[in-house]
C-alpha cells in the first residue's frame, strides 16, 4: 500500500521534529538526494528553527563581494623594484625571514 503525499509530509515533519539541529543540517548536506516531499519538510522544519534554509543559495566568499579591494597591482610589484644589493628586475625568488 503506497502512502498519499500528504500523509508522507506528516510522516516526515513529525520524524524531523525530532531531530537535532545538528541531524537536520547534515541531512541538508544531502538535500538533492531527498525526495520532493521530504525536501520540502526539511525545508520547512530548518525554517521553523531558524536554521540556514537549504533551499536558499550559499553565499560563496569572493572579493568583490566582500568589499575586498587588493591594494597591489601585480604589474607595479616588478616595475622599478630593486632588490638588496640595487640591481632592478631580478624576478628570481625571494627570501622573507
Amino acid at each position: 500500500m503506497q502512502t498519499s503525499p500528504a500523509e508522507e509530509w506528516q510522516r516526515l515533519t513529525e520524524h524531523y521534529r525530532e531531530m537535532s539541529d545538528e541531524a537536520l543540517e547534515e541531512l541538508a548536506l544531502d538535500f538533492g538526494d531527498l525526495t520532493e516531499t521530504a525536501q520540502q519538510a526539511l525545508s520547512s522544519e530548518m525554517r521553523m528553527r531558524g536554521l540556514d534554509d537549504p533551499l536558499a543559495p550559499k553565499a560563496r566568499y569572493t572579493p568583490e563581494r566582500s568589499g575586498f579591494v587588493s591594494s597591489v597591482d601585480p604589474e607595479a610589484r616588478t616595475a622599478g623594484a630593486q632588490d638588496s644589493d640595487g640591481k632592478e628586475g631580478d624576478e628570481g625568488p625571494h627570501e622573507f625571514t
